[in-house]
């Protein structure tokens, strides 16, 4: 069953909790009462470069979704469609209708964060995010997100969407509260390459502190801190590999050490999180 939730009774459904949040609220749904007749700016296929998320355009009254994986009511890709597609939503009098603007992607990227799910008799469709941003004022609006549920009838053209549930929290990102990751250098043959930096991207993902659930990881890179403590020994299918300068002996335990730096992204959110530096410490220990 369609399910009309009007501006009046979807702002209770927000429940912000202090007077600015409640006026990001407000912003958000004022496109389901003012906007019924609005000057749109002419939309071309540059409509979601560079967008790493779903995001209201307040300019234009438009939600631009750079990436939405389309599926049926298993789950399963919809035969004889494109897999995904970038589309707009075009705020008109208390509801959001699909624009003529749309781009269909032949397969689905890692970054493609929002999903439209086809019921099993093809009339009706929900879409869903949890990542929407406002894309004015980035002081006040930079760690608010929006999850949103979209219901449209597919028995109409043009396909409108009403809104199911929209709820705004906001993002504390992810900190890390730990010591450096040791790795000891035991034997002076010993290669480093993507391997170790992967072990290492795991252990500071591991130590992470999150405010809420999601996909994290940390892409590492070796600094030679110091400089000539290791030495390129070949690139294999992009792979560098590494090995210690064979200069150096048990003499210079403890002194001699290069580092691993990371960034770290929440992948649910397509966001840089932090970047780590001198967080891994490769020390040599020889015997």
């Amino acid at each position: 069953m369609m399910i009309k939730i009007k501006a009046k009774e979807l702002i209770t459904e927000f429940a912000l909790r202090d007077k600015t949040q409640k006026k990001i609220g407000m912003i958000f749904l004022v496109f389901l009462t003012l906007c019924v007749s609005v000057n749109l700016n002419a939309q071309t296929s540059d409509d979601w470069t560079n967008l790493r998320r779903s995001i209201w355009d307040t300019d234009d009254a438009t939600l631009r979704v750079p990436c939405l994986r389309l599926v049926d009511a298993s789950g399963a890709q919809v035969a004889g469609l494109a897999p995904a597609f970038s589309i707009n939503l075009v705020a008109t009098a208390d509801t959001l209708t699909l624009g003529s603007n749309l781009r269909a992607l032949a397969e689905v990227p890692a970054s493609c964060l929002d999903l439209l799910t086809l019921s099993s008799d093809g009339s009706t469709a929900i879409y869903q995010t949890s990542s929407v941003q406002f894309d004015s004022d980035a002081a006040l609006f930079k760690d608010i997100y929006f999850t949103l549920e979209l219901q449209a009838s597919l028995a109409v053209s043009p396909v409108s969407f009403n809104v199911i549930s929209a709820t705004s929290r906001n993002y504390v990102r992810a900190g890390y509260q730990s010591d450096a990751v040791l790795d000891l250098i035991t034997d002076k043959q010993r290669v480093f390459d993507d391997a170790d930096l992967e072990i290492l991207g795991q252990e500071i993902v591991r130590r992470l502190v999150v405010s809420e659930a999601g996909v994290y990881n940390a892409v590492c890179r070796y600094k030679d801190t110091l400089g000539g403590v290791i030495e390129l020994i070949e690139t294999v299918a992009g792979n560098a590999r590494y090995r210690l300068n064979q200069s150096f002996t048990n003499a210079n335990n403890g002194a001699i050490f290069f580092n691993g730096e990371c960034d770290v992204y929440n992948r649910d959110l397509n966001l840089f999180e932090t970047r780590l530096e001198r967080i891994g410490a490769f020390v040599l220990a020889l015997p």
